[in-house]
């Protein structure tokens, strides 16, 4: 008897069967990878499709602004809160945001005018407003009176957040508005702890984003008498002695010669960063301190004790990190800038050996007479960690 089977009308063989099942189950597979991709890519789409575009950001920003607004007219100061559960009191108002983003308001009735800050986030997108300014899109949420700086690879810093004017005395802890006078009269050691006070996470400025925000300010052409990098000056701050003081500020940035009785820009006292940012008096009006410390290895000339020089007559180099010479900007032409152009001076003693501390920018009465001491890169270290000099005060970052 044949053993051996037939492939006519008998049962097919085994390697047979088992080549179509493999192919009707690749095809099962295929089915059900189909369906699950279909499924995410539905869930994708439908929750991206829920996510606020920037224009309805910017819309929600502006209606939200504007009842602010409204609240502040009925009641003499803006609410404490935004409040849409049912807890809401009457200093309380509810402005809801599209869904998958969220609101961040900090208002401030402490301050003369009274002023507010309010941001719109979904997880990819921010935009901030103040009050009747148009909404712009930042890297992050600042505390109330800071502003956004882009970070710099040269100086090693990401983005973050400074004071927008120079801190002031307070009520409540440090202020960070634009009214009042700057706090004075204090030692670097004193700002340092000062910082502290300010906010969670808040420090005095260090040298790196001193730099960082020297450099992008020096970028801006706007910045610059000749409306190019280099070209003619950039603004040296409140420093002609007139008047014989430290300022407050103005709420309002396009106020930049505010109390200086003068017409002259180089008195401006406002910078525009590359963000669009405006900060006040980074030169001129107090000198401020920063985290900077010298052991030595300060840059400067060659000849002994300290002295006031130009940075491109610096021929000792020093050892500090970062370098604050201006070639190291990377700006076109920067080596050669000079007090003519409105970046300041340098007053350092390479021969020192003793820790002093670093002061940045420049003080009221600096400039007066014609001189051209305060600007962004000015840079003074004759003054010891704990000396209080009247002059001096501090600005804060997170």
């Amino acid at each position: 008897m044949n053993m051996i089977s037939s492939n006519n009308g008998g049962s097919k063989p085994k390697s047979l069967l088992k080549k179509v099942f493999n192919k009707k189950f690749a095809i099962v597979v295929l089915v059900i990878l189909l369906l699950g991709g279909l499924g995410v890519w539905g869930w994708y789409a439908y929750t991206n499709w829920q996510k606020p575009n920037a224009n309805t950001l910017q819309a929600s920003l502006k209606q939200a602004s504007s009842k602010l607004e409204d609240y502040k007219k009925a009641n003499n100061a803006y609410p404490d809160a935004i409040d849409c559960s049912s807890k809401a009191t009457d200093k309380t108002i509810c402005v809801k945001s599209p869904n998958g983003s969220e609101f961040v308001y900090q208002p401030d009735n402490e301050n003369d005018p009274k002023t507010f800050t309010l941001y719109i986030k979904n997880d990819v997108t921010l935009y901030r407003v103040y009050p009747g300014k148009d909404p712009v899109q930042v890297a992050m949420v600042c505390p109330l009176g800071f502003i956004n700086v882009p970070g710099s690879t040269i100086y090693g810093t990401e983005n973050f957040c400074v004071m927008k004017y120079e801190a002031k005395a307070k009520p409540s802890n440090y202020g960070t508005g634009s009214s009042g006078l700057p706090i004075r009269g204090i030692s670097q050691q004193g700002s340092v702890e000062a910082s502290k006070k300010v906010c969670e996470g808040c420090q005095l400025i260090t040298e790196a984003q001193w730099l960082t925000i020297a450099r992008d300010v020096l970028s801006v052409p706007a910045n610059w008498s000749g409306n190019a990098v280099g070209s003619g000056y950039i603004a040296m701050g409140h420093s002609d002695g007139e008047p014989d003081s430290a300022l407050s500020a103005d709420i309002d940035d396009n106020n930049g010669l505010s109390g200086t009785n003068s017409t002259d820009n180089q008195q401006k006292r406002t910078l525009t960063l590359s963000n669009g940012e405006i900060i006040w008096d980074f030169a001129g009006n107090l000198y401020e301190w920063t985290q900077g410390i010298a052991t030595g290895g300060q840059p400067g000339g060659k000849l002994s004790g300290y002295q006031l020089i130009e940075w491109p007559t610096a021929t000792v180099k020093g050892t500090l990190e970062p370098s604050p010479f201006p070639a190291t900007t990377g700006l076109t032409g920067a080596d050669t800038w000079t007090s003519e152009n409105g970046i300041g001076m340098l007053y350092s003693n390479p021969k020192e050996t003793q820790s002093k501390a670093i002061a940045r920018g420049g003080s009221w009465n600096d400039n007066k007479g014609g001189r051209k001491i305060s600007g962004v890169l000015t840079m003074l270290m004759p003054l010891a960690p704990d000396q209080q000099v009247a002059n001096a005060g501090f600005r804060v970052t997170k």
